[in-house]
């Protein structure tokens, strides 16, 4: 018995049907088979069915890596975030990947151990042919120059370089521990602490700079400060260590979540304190266990999503055009008022 041959028989192994081969099964151009997969191309939706119906068939997938030939970018973007970023935030990972993938482009991962312990990173990342770098993470500026040497865009992910031509998204950190000192002040609290994530790490500096700086504007002091690593264990540890000062504190504020929820399970069970009646206690971050029932924390919530979207758009611009002058954009955090904390309003 035999088979009647037709135009979609091919003698190619499966899957490696080109975009002629789609063209001519769909009866339309090469180059309109590439528009149908390319983001945001003009096309008609008539061409982009029949292109789509034919590859479909064929079993046919663009060839990244030609691309990259014919129009020089790979529409890969490096990310690096440190290892604290992954595992206490990592919905900034997740946001990220979203907004790159909805602009055509690709996230490959980063990740180092210390925040400013970057070794040969960049080198790493100048081994691949990225069109851009998204640094969740404190860049120094030779690292900055030798992307930019090198025709690489650099945008800093709530980071800022003072001094250096290179874009930044952030939430102002500042600004918002400055709106929490003064609805607790205006609330009566007058005894404050605050929990510290480390030292190198920017963000918590940012947070601690605002509180303090908005306490001393009204003649508040002294504060207690502890230090702490941004985990559960080290607010635990900073809460018991800050009572052990014997000062009275009505007033915890604290460098993220983690660092809180650790804060408040040490006040309630080892020192017998009633949140918010003895000790009001803040967070920062918002992340998923914050509005749980045990907590109830009141904290800020960063506008992830936005920030994400604004460094993807950020970079795309200076990919296109490496001309345009940086840009640095702060977006306010919101204050999510719940129960652990007595706040003015």
């Amino acid at each position: 018995m035999t088979r009647k041959t037709t135009k979609r028989d091919s003698h190619k192994p499966f899957g490696s049907a080109t975009s002629y081969d789609v063209a001519r099964l769909a009866g339309v151009s090469q180059s309109a088979v590439s528009r149908c997969f390319l983001p945001h191309a003009s096309i008609s939706e008539k061409t982009r069915k029949k292109v789509m119906a034919a590859a479909a068939e064929l079993h046919y997938a663009p060839n990244a890596i030609a691309r990259s030939l014919i129009t020089r970018r790979s529409s890969i973007v490096a990310v690096m975030v440190t290892e604290t970023t992954t595992r206490v935030t990592p919905d900034i990972l997740f946001e990220l990947n979203v907004a790159l993938l909805r602009r055509g482009m690709h996230l490959l991962l980063f990740s180092i151990t210390q925040e400013r312990d970057h070794g040969d990173i960049v080198g790493e990342i100048l081994r691949y042919k990225v069109d851009g770098v998204i640094a969740c993470t404190t860049m120094p500026a030779q690292e900055l120059e030798r992307c930019q040497s090198r025709g690489i865009p650099v945008v800093l992910y709530n980071r800022i370089a003072p001094g250096q031509n290179t874009c930044s998204v952030g939430c102002d950190h500042i600004g918002a521990n400055r709106d929490i000192a003064d609805r607790l002040y205006r609330s009566g609290h007058r005894h404050f602490a605050f929990l510290a994530g480390p030292a190198d790490a920017p963000v918590a500096e940012q947070r601690k700079q605002g509180l303090l700086q908005r306490l001393q504007e009204l003649a508040v002091g002294p504060i207690e400060v502890v230090d702490g690593d941004f985990g559960y264990q080290s607010g635990h540890a900073a809460m018991l260590a800050l009572y052990a000062r014997g000062k009275p504190i009505d007033a915890v504020v604290c460098a993220n979540d983690d660092m809180a929820f650790g804060a408040m399970d040490a006040a309630r069970y080892a020192l017998g304190l009633r949140i918010p009646q003895d000790v009001s206690v803040v967070g920062f971050d918002d992340v998923a266990s914050a509005e749980r029932a045990p907590y109830q924390l009141t904290t800020v919530r960063q506008p992830v999503g936005e920030m994400a979207r604004m460094a993807v758009h950020l970079l795309l611009e200076h990919i296109e055009d490496r001309a345009k002058p940086p840009v640095v954009m702060l977006l306010p955090g919101q204050l999510m008022r719940r129960q652990s904390a007595l706040l003015a309003d």
